[in-house]
């Protein structure tokens, strides 16, 4: 029996798959924060990330069990951005690392900017602004963000007057970040503060919804050409398109209305495509590329001197978004038999949406009229438990597209073989109860009992022999 619940739990181990976690970093480099501070609070995130603890600081908001929820595991994505400036906040791409082995891993992630404070103001909600834009573009609702900052004159510094240079999408951004119709929602913020100063904080929530954000619409805003789809893209931080024949469009403030295009278009990371497009007298392309990988796309305009603009896109034409079925895996004529009452059912999807929910249903069937309320999960695995006997059809669906998978079983009868280990052991325990019955009942044999035998026919035999003795001397 308990070899039994051994092996289950260890197959539930092997099987669970918990959800990926997508975690943004906003580091505040204005000169009002002392690079002191920042090396105590990176010490102290790094802590976290690792041990999901800080002995580097004191948890003075929510509670320090919270920050378990901030302890790295693998296939979790971590970014981490520099906010001060205009200029610094606007250039907000993160790069977004998928992390395999987080202990190995992590202070490459931590370093991938330069942590020293170097800017004059700082524009906490464009960079706040700007992680929702990325997020929204890359199919993410819900994420985690970490704030490190001295919360002095977050925006936008010592007058609180915001200039945004005549830009107008940056202004939109700001201004049209969490408002009444544009909602933006968190769960609430744990705050970890160092030494005596309670204004310098690393502040984490454990999630940012935006599935009631919609960002502005992209516009340019500079007096070169400025790539208007798709947008805000850097090599690491490359925007993902699913078609192989997409539209690339621009904008071009000073461009006149008969102005020349060129389009080219270089592959890299391995992607050896290269083709150019000429003669383009309107600001758009339409492009079709003929493979997978990664691509530059630069747009210029032909015989002046304005600047061109680059794109970075990763073109994944294939999504396999088919979910498979792992365990258990039967048909409809050989369903996988499971000796027990117990079902786990585990599955996987190559290419599906992070944010799919996958529905898992399990019908009797043959005969078998037992129903089992579905269950609901972004997680790759769940339980049934307490199942009768009899035949079963398991389906896993999902959406955002998700295609669903079916498999089937037969619980053992019974209930189970925790029930047939049980029933054996009471015959064991009966059966040795029996013989022990039997031998304590059974009369004892004497010890030596045919020496004795002999004893006694020897001494009978002199006793004869003795009484004829006194008869021969008193005749």
């Amino acid at each position: 029996m308990k070899k039994f619940f051994l092996i289950f739990i260890l197959i539930v181990s092997v099987f669970c798959v918990n959800a990926q976690k997508n975690i943004f970093v906003l580091v505040d480099v204005s000169q009002s924060v002392k690079s002191f501070q920042l090396d105590n609070a990176k010490n102290a995130l790094r802590e976290i990330f690792n041990t999901g603890n800080t002995t580097n600081g004191t948890v003075v908001g929510g509670n320090s069990s919270d920050l378990q929820f901030y302890k790295l595991q693998a296939n979790d994505r971590v970014a981490v951005n520099a906010f001060g400036k205009l200029q610094t906040s606007a250039n907000i791409i993160p790069i977004v690392k998928t992390l395999n082995n987080p202990a190995n891993e992590i202070e490459n992630v931590l370093n991938s900017i330069v942590w020293s404070p170097r800017d004059n103001l700082t524009y906490l909600t464009l960079a706040r602004a700007k992680i929702a834009e990325f997020a929204k573009n890359h199919h993410i609702n819900d994420y985690m963000l970490i704030e490190i900052t001295d919360n002095v004159n977050d925006d936008y510094g010592p007058n609180g007057i915001a200039d945004y240079q005549g830009k107008t999408y940056l202004e939109d951004l700001i201004t049209q970040y969490n408002t009444t119709t544009n909602k933006v929602t968190d769960n609430g913020w744990t705050k970890v503060a160092f030494g005596s100063d309670r204004k310098f904080l690393l502040s984490l929530t454990s999630g940012v919804n935006i599935s009631n954000y919609k960002p502005p619409t992209f516009q340019a805003t500079n007096s070169g050409i400025t790539i208007t789809y798709p947008s805000q893209t850097k090599m690491g931080a490359e925007y993902e398109i699913n078609d192989a024949l997409f539209t690339l469009t621009w904008a071009c403030i000073k461009c006149n209305p008969n102005m020349e295009y060129s389009v080219t278009i270089q592959g890299y990371d391995g992607n050896t495509y290269t083709e150019q497009i000429d003669a383009i007298r309107k600001d758009s392309a339409p492009l079709k590329l003929p493979q997978n990988g990664m691509y530059q796309i630069i747009v210029q305009a032909k015989n002046c001197n304005l600047v061109p603009d680059t794109a970075y896109i990763r073109l994944n034409i294939v999504k396999d978004t088919k979910i498979k079925i792992t365990s258990p895996v039967g048909t409809s004529k050989k369903p996988n038999e499971i000796k027990s009452e117990n079902a786990n059912v585990s599955w996987r999807c190559a290419d599906c949406d992070e944010n799919t929910n996958y529905t898992v249903t399990i019908a009797g069937i043959d005969g078998n009229k037992n129903k089992v309320k579905p269950i609901k999960t972004k997680n790759f695995s769940v339980s049934f438990n307490n199942l009768s006997s009899g035949k079963y059809r398991i389906t896993v669906s999902g959406t955002n597209g998700a295609s669903s998978d079916t498999t089937y079983i037969e619980m053992g009868s019974g209930g189970g073989s925790g029930v047939f280990w049980f029933i054996l052991l009471l015959i064991a325990i009966g059966a040795f109860g029996f013989f022990l019955t039997k031998k304590m009942n059974s009369p004892k044999p004497i010890p030596n009992s045919s020496n004795n035998n002999n004893n006694r026919s020897k001494g009978n035999s002199n006793s004869n022999n003795s009484a004829g003795t006194a008869d021969d001397g008193i005749f």
